[in-house]
């Protein structure tokens, strides 16, 4: 059962949690015009996948639940005409994909959350007739009176100009900021715990170091590649890639020359990594990449099938890796195509979300944590299916156990590792490789997809740079419109669009991109500690995504 209808049936009495934690599947609930009485039941929680949930006009009393800030798919939510106390939950603040939000008409008290002004996609929000005091947010939905109403509240001040309340008092601007400041105090008790927690870390870092110079150790050496598969001798591959002929190139880089190629023992095409032995860095690049791949598995990054160590016909070194084929090219091909190969915004939001998730991947799930410290649209394949892969791993960093648990290492070389234009600020002035670092060049990566421009585009030789350029987009709709990808807008203007689009799709369209930027913004910050950690990240364009099908924008096979 997905929809459960029991409104106006004058039912009452209370609901237990057993019976509303019961409702697992459920995606819409509608409980209104009733006479139920009672808490509400803090188990609706259990419902992950609810979408719509009516309580309004029962007898209801006591605490709103917080719980169900937690219900991430949730997107209307009326629970107008009880008797609800207390507090509006902090954690609505959490509630990414709700439309509509009205508590009206409760015995609801003390301030208006700031976090409501942060909802991205609310377009309602009724808090009519409760005891709110306090200080009125100005943005977001608060930012234009025909979308909330607060009326029958006798103690709010400030707001916008438009609803003419009455400026906050120095005591009730600091009412307003009690909880704030609380929390400004937890805050620094964990930073203070976390700094204390790092320097015993280092430490013992420093103590293990002296402590094996002292005490060398001897240990074999351990195999580059390691993945289950025979490696292949140069032969097969001079075979498979019709003897490295031009025909079969795929591209050149740095560290060497990548071709296509069939094995005699895979019916699926293959890709050669041959590598440039002359660069002073390939060796390294090549130990690099077999240890990276040995070490993972993720259907977002690129599968190794097997390497090749040998020497070639001339007698020289020959050193290769051999990856899956990828049949839809780069991700930086299709940025820059004109035709109508350029990716629509449903396959931009599965791009970006693959590509979150194989750095969730990296940073978080791996043995050991991995940092990229090249990302970039050249190395973001895509398979047959349009799923990104990330690539080429030559200058990545495997971190050990313990300074994977600090979060970076400090370069070991003076030289920049990466792309131009793609490389964290803080790395250009030798500051130390962290996964924050891989997060700035993924912010680029989303707004270079969305704008259709490279960082390094004539446009930003002023000193001025992608994320300003975006940023300032954002201030309004008229520069939101000039920094979007022309592109996109052919798609929303496109006469041939879905029929089933809502007569809102335009709206919500634009909503969506501001959103998809202000991700990109927000990844790509100067300041590394600042940056939106990638698991929010990949929420927010999840979060997203359910809008784009929810108000069919984009297919459900794209998104």
């Amino acid at each position: 059962m997905s929809k459960l209808y029991l409104s106006g049936n004058e039912l009452h009495g209370d609901l237990s949690n057993q019976l509303i934690g019961s409702f697992e599947k459920l995606i819409t609930l509608n409980l209104s015009h009733n006479s139920f009485t009672g808490v509400f039941p803090s188990d609706i929680v259990n419902s992950k996948d609810l979408v719509e949930l009516y309580v309004n006009n029962n007898n209801f009393i006591g605490r709103i639940p917080s719980q169900i800030g937690d219900i991430s798919e949730l997107r209307f939510l009326h629970m107008q005409g009880n008797h609800f106390d207390g507090n509006i939950p902090l954690s609505f603040g959490l509630l990414r994909a709700i439309e509509s939000l009205d508590l009206s008409a409760n015995n609801l008290s003390n301030t208006i959350p700031s976090e409501l002004q942060k909802l991205p996609f609310l377009l309602s929000l009724n808090l009519s007739f409760n005891q709110l005091e306090g200080e009125v947010p100005r943005e977001g939905v608060f930012k234009n009176t025909s979308q909330f109403s607060i009326i029958g509240n006798q103690n709010l001040c400030g707001g916008i100009p438009e609803i003419q309340l009455p400026r906050c008092s120095v005591n009730q601007e600091s009412k307003n900021k009690g909880s704030a400041l609380s929390t400004q105090a937890l805050l620094i008790m964990i930073l203070s715990i976390l700094i204390v927690s790092i320097l015993v870390a280092l430490i013992v870092v420093i103590c293990w170091r002296k402590r094996s110079r002292r005490e060398p150790i001897n240990r074999p050496a351990t195999p580059l590649l390691s993945v289950g598969c025979s490696r292949v001798s140069y032969q097969e591959l001079l075979e498979a890639t019709n003897g490295f002929s031009a025909s079969n190139l795929l591209g050149e880089g740095a560290f060497g020359t990548v071709y296509k190629g069939i094995l005699h023992q895979h019916k699926n095409p293959i890709v050669v990594k041959v590598l440039n032995l002359q660069n002073v860095g390939a060796i390294k690049s090549f130990e690099v990449e077999c240890e990276a791949l040995r070490k993972i598995r993720h259907r977002n990054l690129v599968k190794v099938i097997t390497s090749c160590s040998s020497i070639d016909f001339k007698g020289n070194d020959f050193k290769a890796i051999v990856l899956e084929f990828m049949a839809n090219g780069s991700l930086d091909k299709w940025l820059k195509c004109d035709s109508s190969r350029h990716l629509d915004f449903g396959q931009m939001l599965d791009v970006a979300i693959d590509v979150g998730n194989a750095l969730d991947h990296l940073h978080h799930q791996c043995e050991s944590m991995i940092i990229h410290r090249d990302l970039k649209p050249a190395n973001v394949l895509l398979n047959n299916d349009m799923v990104a892969h990330v690539s080429d791993f030559g200058i990545a960093m495997i971190l050990s156990d313990t300074t994977s648990k600090l979060g970076f290492v400090q370069a070991t070389s003076s030289l920049i590792k990466g792309t131009i234009g793609y490389i964290a600020p803080e790395y250009g002035m030798g500051g130390p490789t962290s996964p924050e670092g891989d997060i700035y060049s993924y912010g680029i990566l989303l707004l270079e997809m969305i704008t259709g421009k490279m960082p390094t585009d004539e446009l930003f030789n002023n000193g001025s740079s992608l994320h300003n350029f975006c940023k300032m987009g954002l201030m309004s709709f008229q520069q939101l419109k000039e920094i979007v990808d022309i592109r996109l807008l052919k798609q929303i203007n496109d006469p041939n669009k879905s029929q089933n689009m809502e007569v809102d799709g335009d709206d919500i369209m634009w909503k969506c991109f501001v959103a998809f930027i202000n991700v990109g913004v927000a990844c790509s910050v100067e300041v590394p500690f600042e940056r939106m950690k990638i698991e929010d990240a990949i929420k927010e364009l999840q979060a997203i995504k359910r809008m784009c099908q929810y108000h069919h924008i984009v297919n459900q096979s794209n998104c």
